[in-house]
């Protein structure tokens, strides 16, 4: 009902561009689908932008038309949310997607996780890409940090800030 409340209160200035951070913490998931669709509702009604700040990658692929993957301050891919999430091109986002719970995980003894290598003080990752001392295909141009790339997949631009992105084949 919080989160209700603070919907409206929101809305009341009638925002071109509602900022929605975290909007489902604390809810179990149909709660969470629940507000996302009364967000979704209240903000196309108005006219209004939505950018979600989320944790939840399910989430963002089921509510958003566009998804920015973070790791470390940095955007390391950003693309489709639907697209990004049927083909990740940097290591970060296919650990993430992987380490979802799903039921084909429901006999596994343990669920897939990300590398547990020690996350770097932001100055010492600053010079290439943060996520590095993690990756499986890190190699020595990772030290320095590449431009963003365009990944053309289904004519849709998929950027990724990579220098060793996966390549998935056309659809």
């Amino acid at each position: 009902m919080r989160q209700r409340v603070m919907l409206a209160l929101a809305m009341a200035s009638r925002p071109r561009v509602l900022i929605a951070d975290e909007p489902t913490s604390a809810l179990d998931a149909s709660l969470a689908r629940e507000m996302m669709r009364l967000i979704c509702d209240v903000v196309s009604e108005a006219g209004t932008a939505l950018l979600v700040v989320t944790h939840d990658i399910s989430l963002s692929r089921e509510f958003c038309d566009r998804m920015l993957v973070m790791y470390g301050g940095c955007v390391v891919e950003e693309g489709r949310s639907t697209e990004l999430a049927a083909q990740p091109r940097h290591s970060y986002t296919d650990a993430l997607l992987k380490s979802v719970p799903t039921l084909a995980h429901a006999a596994a003894w343990r669920l897939p996780t990300i590398s547990p290598a020690p996350v770097p003080h932001p100055d010492i990752a600053a010079d290439g890409c943060p996520f590095r001392f993690r990756c499986a295909r890190r190699t020595a141009l990772c030290e320095t940090m590449p431009d963003t790339s365009v990944c053309q997949s289904d004519g849709a631009d998929h950027l990724v800030r990579c220098w060793h992105p996966a390549h998935h084949a056309a659809a």
